[in-house]
Order: structure tokens, then sequence, then C-alpha cells
């Protein structure tokens, strides 16, 4: 007897330790909320995406805590065709309708755990070391920073497409960060700085979410194709047909767009090119339109310190403002000056992670 209680204590174990799955609670119209499950609160400064790890149970309660201070209560069933399930992200949509609690089901995916060396030990080309045309090798991480590498011949045109095995290595540095617009900036850095084929730029795709993102990835990575002859695959790459529309305008006039998307920011844009931008801002209802609008458009101009703020003031989350911040640094012409925008967040955390993230950049 004492036996079988054992066994069934060490099965119940083993069942608890390889049940956990994660809950991602995104807010459905992209203001920030608070959430408690199981009575326990898990982020004390609100946000419009929450991320709840290791959980056991099956059935949860969750109480949400909106932006007008409205609190609902609801459950949340973490069930696959309903039966357990084990190391399973749950996709959510959190919103309020008639002092209700709507929970909406969007997805669901595996959990992938990451190798812990994930670029090779012997890159085929040191940092530190510029060659003419170092095909082959995609980047690497020293002192924890991403560095890449200048694939392009000295003339700027493709000719011969980094290795497949790169994809790989991309795959595993964009599952590593967490944050969109950190997904969005290496996924641009690698389009930038290497010459794909159209397949490979379809799989850097595959790895963002945004509709959105996606567009900028392939417009980017548009000029970096050996094979543009292939350039109807990448229309499979979008759902919505909006972006699709967009995508077909691009390529009809890509000749024209190929000047928005230089490499570097020296001369800033005018005035008067920057406020219709600055005026879409201003008119947004929320801020999660106008990170949409901003990352649609803020590659076709060189920002300086003063446009950026002008940008920022209408935004009235920090959350979304410090999103907004890192992506505007890549093209501001004034990058010395970027400190300066430390004292527009109203909690001290997003300014130092700010700071924190100037500091990796000159490094």
């Amino acid at each position: 007897m004492k036996l079988r209680i054992i066994t069934l204590l060490l099965f119940t174990n083993k069942l608890a330790f390889f049940s956990q799955n994660n809950l991602r609670l995104l807010s459905a119209n992209g203001t920030a909320i608070k959430v408690s499950i199981n009575q326990q609160l898990i982020n004390p400064i609100a946000q419009a995406e929450v991320l709840v790890e290791n959980l056991k149970r099956d059935t949860l309660q969750i109480k949400v805590e909106f932006d007008n201070k409205q609190i609902l209560l609801g459950n949340i069933f973490m069930l696959n065709q309903k039966k357990h399930d084990v190391n399973k992200e749950y996709y959510y949509f959190v919103s309020q309708k008639a002092n209700q609690l709507i929970l909406e089901f969007k997805d669901m995916a595996n959990i992938v755990e990451l190798p812990k060396n994930y670029v090779s030990k012997d890159p085929l080309a040191d940092s530190l070391i510029k060659t003419l045309n170092p095909f082959g090798h995609l980047c690497e991480l020293k002192k924890e920073q991403v560095l890449f590498f200048n694939n392009k011949p000295l003339n700027g045109k493709c000719f011969e497409a980094m290795p497949n095995k790169y994809i790989g290595y991309t795959e595993q540095l964009l599952k590593k960060v967490s944050k969109a617009e950190e997904k969005l900036y290496l996924a641009l850095e690698i389009c930038k700085n290497n010459c794909l084929n159209t397949q490979q730029l379809k799989s850097i795709v595959t790895l963002v979410d945004s509709e959105f993102d996606k567009l900028l990835i392939v417009k980017l990575g548009y000029f970096s194709l050996i094979d543009t002859l292939n350039k109807k695959d990448l229309l499979n790459c979008f759902k919505l047909e909006v972006v699709k529309k967009e995508f077909i305008y691009f390529v009809e006039n890509s000749k024209d767009f190929k000047s928005f998307y230089a490499s570097s920011c020296r001369q800033v844009s005018s005035d008067t090119e920057m406020n219709e931008f600055i005026l879409k801002q201003a008119e947004a209802s929320n801020d999660s339109y106008r990170i949409d609008l901003l990352k649609k458009n803020y590659f076709r101009y060189c920002f300086s310190v003063q446009q950026i703020n002008r940008i920022l003031e209408f935004y009235i989350h920090d959350r979304e403002k410090l999103q907004a911040t890192k992506l505007l640094y890549y093209k501001c012409a004034e990058k010395d000056n970027y400190k300066n925008l430390l004292n527009l967040f109203s909690y001290p955390q997003y300014a130092k992670e700010l700071e924190d993230f100037l500091k990796l950049q000159n490094k």
C-alpha cells in the first residue's frame, strides 16, 4: 500500500513539474491594465501586455483593473480541446463591455527553450576586423551586446545570400528578446546588413507578430534581395488586405522608396516634412495607434531631438513612450543629445530603462 502511495505521489509531482504553462494577456484597445491571478497581483505597474509564467493550474481566477479604475473579475481556462496541456503559452485579448470582463482566446503556442550558446562559438570573422566583403557571418554577442556585420559588397549590390544556417541564429536571437520593438530592431538590422534570398526574408518575417512590423521588415529587406524576381512570394507573408495593398504599392514604386531606408541619418528632416507626421501622431486616439503609425512611417525621416520631443508629448503612458523613444533613436541625427529625453517620463523606472538602453548603444 505504501509503495502505491509513493508511486502516486511521484507521478503527481512529475505531472506538476512538467505541466507548467504561460499566459499572455493583451489589452484589446492598447490601454494599460493591472492583472491579478488567483488573488496574486502580477504587475504593480499597469501594462498593455502582461505575461504570467509557470502556471500549473488549468482554471484561473483573474481580476483586471482598467485605466478607468474599473475592476472586473472572470475565469480563464487553459485547456486544449478540454484536455490538460504541457509547456504551452496561451494568448488572450482583454477588454470590458457593459461592466463585464471580456476574455477572448487568441492563440496557443509551444514554449520554446533556447540553447545557452545561441551564436556560433567560432565566428568566421571578428567584429573588430573589417574586411572588404565578409560573406558568411551574421552576428555575435560581445559583452551582452549584439554586433552586426555588414556582409554586403562595398557597392551595395547583392549577388550571394548569407548561409541558410544563420537563419537559425536569427530565430534564436529574436526569440531571446520579448519586447516587440527589440524584435523589430534585430530583424531590421539583419536585413539591412546582410544579403538575402526571398525565402530567407520570408523566414525572418515569420518571427514577428505584428502585420505592420512584418511590412517594415519586408520593405527594408527588399533592397538586400538577390532574387527580386520572386518578390511576389513575399505577398504571402501578410494576412491583412490593407497591408497587402501597401506592399504591392511599395514594390511598384520601390525605386522611389529606396532613399527612405538609408542606414544612417546625418541631415535632419525639415519641419515642413515633419509636421504632417507629427499631426498624424496627435490625431491618433490612443498610444497603441500612435505606435502603429510611427512604425509604419518613421523610417522615412531623420529626426532631431527637438522633433522627437514634440512627438513624445502626445504619448500618455510611459510604456508606449519608451517604445517610441527606442525606435526613434535609430533615425536620430543627434544621438549625443538623446539623454535630454530622459525627463519626459513620469516613472523613474522607465527613464532608467532608456538610460540603460543608451549605454548599450554607446559601448
